[in-house]
């Protein structure tokens, strides 16, 4: 490897723009539309085998995506892992997919349609888990996704909670209309949540995913924000390196409150 690779590397992953794009590159498997509430794709991680029992990765791309495009952001990834691909059920504009549509008003920013967002995440859950019967799993999936996917990942984290082992969302957000009710009952099991967020992202507002996290926060849920200077949406090495460590088997850390 010549001294130029790593800056290479670096020029590529923060070329990542709005929509999270990926090139292709790792080995996977046909999804199976018809058989599924979603269709899928799977990539195994160093060198692991599908007989084997294996951690489940669930990753979530975003608007615009492709699971096959995504599936790149795990072709480093240094244990034997799963790793499952959700594809969004709605076509993007650029040939892509896209998990619910927006609402555009009078000059204003761009609103989530909430319904359709609620029937993605149900259909992921769903998705998520017949494969957890069905594949040899260890233990309870780890969830993340960027952008769209991770405004989902935030929201199946309240919704469905006692299905994670951990949920890792980038440069996301849940609108007010998505925010848990109240709080968890007692005794409810809630899956830490490790946000990480660009605070130069133009797409997708820190401000927003901040207070997602602080409102989280308040209903009683371990939910924390982690900022990186100067990140734009995408994600950069700096997120790429910290997603890989908050998704490997040691438990993530506390949240710093």
């Amino acid at each position: 490897m010549t001294s130029s690779a790593p800056a290479a590397r670096a020029r590529w992953l923060l070329s990542l723009a709005a929509l999270g794009l990926l090139a292709a590159g790792c080995p996977r498997q046909p999804a199976e539309p018809a058989a599924y509430p979603l269709a899928f794709q799977v990539v195994y991680t160093a060198g692991a085998e599908p007989s084997q029992r294996l951690p489940m990765i669930v990753a979530l791309h975003g608007l615009g995506d492709t699971p096959a495009r995504f599936a790149a952001l795990f072709a480093g990834f240094p244990e034997p892992a799963r790793v499952v691909l959700p594809e969004a059920p709605r076509r993007a504009r650029n040939g892509g997919r896209s998990w619910f549509g927006l609402r555009f008003g009078d000059g204003g920013a761009p609103g989530v349609r909430e319904a359709q967002a609620r029937q993605a995440a149900e259909r992921v859950a769903a998705l998520v888990e017949r494969l957890s019967r069905e594949l040899p799993t260890e233990g309870k999936p780890r969830l993340c996704g960027f952008s769209q996917g991770a405004l989902l990942a935030l929201l199946l984290a309240w919704v469905v909670p006692e299905r994670w082992d951990r949920v890792v969302p980038v440069a996301g957000f849940l609108p007010e209309g998505l925010w848990p009710p109240g709080p968890a009952p007692a005794g409810q099991a809630r899956p830490p949540i490790r946000a990480l967020h660009g605070q130069a992202d133009g797409v997708v507002p820190f401000a927003a995913d901040l207070r997602t996290v602080e409102r989280l926060r308040a209903l009683g849920l371990d939910a924390s924000l982690e900022a990186f200077p100067e990140v734009p949406h995408a994600i950069a090495p700096a997120v790429h390196a910290r997603l890989y460590e908050l998704l490997r088997r040691r438990p993530p850390p506390a949240a710093d409150r």
